[in-house]
């Protein structure tokens, strides 16, 4: 996972899978990237994501809600 700040928003790259075996380290990792860019609109860059199961669609639907 890779973040970084590109035309005011900030880019979440993600990549590999994202499934119930990381799917709450993911979340962790989303959150503290979030909690270091507090208000900034994000974008999520899936490209390079091979799979995301249902957990994992729920760790993002969550972020979303933020």
């Amino acid at each position: 996972m890779k973040a970084t700040e590109k035309e005011g928003k900030l880019l979440i790259e993600l990549e590999g899978r994202i499934d119930t075996n990381n799917a709450p380290q993911t979340e962790q990792e989303l959150l503290e990237i979030l909690a270091k860019h507090e208000g900034r609109e994000v974008v999520f860059d899936v490209g390079d994501l091979r799979y995301i199961s249902s957990a994992g669609l729920r760790v993002l639907m969550k972020i979303r809600k933020m």
